[in-house]
């Protein structure tokens, strides 16, 4: 499978507007180059760029980046605050 058809293949499986896939190279020579991903859908963008684990890391963070921005933030149910005055 070629870079284009498996770049096609995830914007199929998330639902993808768009996905972007770059190098960086950091003027820190310990840093080296490193990969940097943009994952967008739904008006949401989910990112992933600094040095890691490589470009298959740094699909699955901006992914998991931007799954976590669709759910939105996590419910949090607070206990009835009866007899408290301010």
């Amino acid at each position: 499978m070629t870079l284009e058809e498996q770049l096609v293949a995830l914007m199929e499986a998330h639902n993808l507007t768009s996905i972007s896939v770059g190098l960086i190279r950091s003027s820190d020579p310990d840093l080296g180059i490193f990969p940097n991903v943009y994952a967008q859908a739904d008006g949401l963008c989910g990112t992933c760029g600094h040095p890691g684990d490589g470009l298959v890391s740094a699909v699955q963070m901006a992914l998991s980046d931007l799954a976590a921005r669709r759910a939105g933030p996590p419910v949090v149910e607070l206990p009835a605050m009866e007899g408290v005055s301010a």
